[in-house]
């Protein structure tokens, strides 16, 4: 089961939600993705990413964590 939301600032900026829940493992997973086309082709990229586990009761345990940036830039000669 998954839940997607995505809200774009201007056309060549947005940020998007995506929280996903798995049964075969008990967790839930979660990305926070913001994107931004600084010039024609040219974008750059910042995701944090979780994993939490639902097996216990209280708050859910962190799995996994990653923060991501990725930078692109097109040349024309």
């Amino acid at each position: 089961m998954g839940l997607r939301a995505d809200y774009a600032f201007t056309p060549l900026m947005f940020v998007g939600r995506l929280v996903q829940y798995d049964s075969d493992s008990d967790s839930f997973s979660s990305n926070l993705r913001f994107l931004w086309e600084y010039g024609p082709g040219s974008e750059f990229f910042a995701v944090y990413a979780d994993e939490r586990s639902t097996l216990e009761r209280g708050i859910p345990e962190i799995k996994t964590r990653a923060f991501m940036l990725r930078i692109n830039r097109i040349l024309r000669c």
